[in-house]
């Protein structure tokens, strides 16, 4: 069985993610989280994906996420859910 793949920028909230993949962007990890883009990027600036990193600087920039970092998380508030 292979692991899904992000189609046309979807995927459910609970499909895994291959960490071998490539790096995620906001659009992308908001999809696949259910939140909107802002929350994300706010996530992103609070530290909570401490490998997510930035393509370049200036108003160009864009932020990129390593799945790995996204793996964590969610386990991370599943753990914190659970309690």
């Amino acid at each position: 069985m292979t692991s899904p793949t992000i189609t046309d920028g979807y995927m459910t909230p609970s499909d895994e993610l291959d960490p071998d993949e490539p790096d995620m962007t906001v659009p992308q990890l908001a999809k696949v989280l259910g939140l909107r883009p802002e929350t994300v990027r706010r996530y992103l600036a609070e530290g909570a994906f401490p490998n997510a990193y930035r393509t370049a600087n200036g108003p160009k920039a864009r932020w990129r996420i390593p799945r790995a970092s996204v793996i964590a998380w969610r386990r991370n508030q599943r753990r914190q859910n659970s309690q």
